[in-house]
């Protein structure tokens, strides 16, 4: 048996608040590796501005979903009648646009700073722009009342699915170009230091599974007409900010695991298989501090100059 639109609502605002509790550690933490645990002695602005942000929003929401409930159970004659008005959730909707365009934007920013090249980032940046589009267009829509006897899984349902669609297309293409270039860095400079970006690269994939399990099931809610669908966008609202804080907690506490006081250091490599003496041959290898960062909380890295590698073309701070 599905939830009514009460039901879901109350369960929604005790889950969300649990997660906001998390999320308020989770933000503390994040200025902490920001702030305390950078490399340098610049706190990266886009970054900082970013999970302030997000908390903000979160804050916000958790209010306003904390009122809308007091308001449809204590002061409403009609508890279910008042939460099936969509019209009363057009601020918490807009805030939701927000954190969806905020969580999608850095990711693309991550992208592009990591690949160094802006025609890597021409696809998400523009089915971010769709997003922002349907989202907007979805949070004006739901707002005016409806003109039909339909509910709002029937009326708005175009409008709806492309934005719940843009968005899990958006941080997919995101999620796994980033993920990619972690992984053929680290393949490139694995066998010449000790750490690793697989356990960033594992962490970086599971937040973005979660946020794409979220919206594969708002997707399914919705069509199917489930009540369940305004719990899953509640503690969605809450999701987002945490998987942001998380990566880069956890970029953080490699920073900490690693050294990175050490900017050259010397390799011996085997001559070309084209030698015809098959002699080895000693080459120099410079070795330069190497950073993926987020926020300034840096995983030390080390860029390797193996001269005609195309597989390490990319800047000398990759930001996480």
């Amino acid at each position: 048996m599905g939830f009514t639109v009460s039901e879901g609502e109350m369960l929604s605002v005790i889950v969300e608040g649990i997660l906001y509790g998390f999320s308020l550690f989770m933000f503390g933490t994040t200025l902490w590796v920001i702030i305390y645990r950078r490399s340098s002695q610049k706190v990266h602005k886009v970054i900082f501005a970013v999970a302030c942000l997000l908390f903000i929003l979160s804050t916000i929401r958790i209010g306003v979903d904390s009122n809308h409930v007091y308001t449809g159970f204590l002061r409403s004659p009609d508890p279910e009648l008042y939460f099936s008005d969509t019209t009363k959730e057009t601020f918490k909707n807009a805030i939701y646009e927000l954190q969806t365009l905020l969580g999608d934007g850095i990711l693309i920013y991550r992208c592009f700073i990591v690949w160094g090249d802006w025609r890597v980032i021409i696809l998400p940046c523009i089915l971010w722009c769709a997003v922002a589009a349907t989202g907007t267009h979805t949070v004006w829509s739901i707002s005016l009342p409806l003109t039909t006897s339909a509910n709002i899984f029937v009326e708005n349902a175009h409008w709806v699915l492309s934005f719940y669609i843009l968005t899990l297309t958006t941080n997919a293409i995101a999620t796994g170009l980033f993920a990619y270039k972690l992984w053929q860095v680290n393949s490139v400079v694995a066998q010449y230091r000790t750490s690793s970006l697989i356990p960033v690269i594992k962490l970086l994939v599971e937040c973005g599974l979660l946020y794409t399990i979220c919206l594969i099931v708002m997707i399914i809610t919705y069509t199917r007409g489930s009540n369940s669908l305004f719990f899953i966008i509640n503690i969605t609202g809450q999701i987002i900010p945490i998987t942001f804080y998380m990566i880069i907690i956890r970029a953080g506490l490699s920073r900490m695991t690693t050294s990175s006081n050490s900017t050259a250091n010397h390799a011996s490599l085997p001559s070309t298989a084209g030698s015809r003496r098959n002699r080895r041959q000693e080459v120099m290898v410079s070795i330069e501090n190497f950073t993926a960062s987020d926020a300034d909380s840096q995983i030390a890295l080390q860029k390797v100059d193996l001269g005609k590698d195309d597989r390490l073309k990319s800047p000398a701070t990759c930001t996480i």
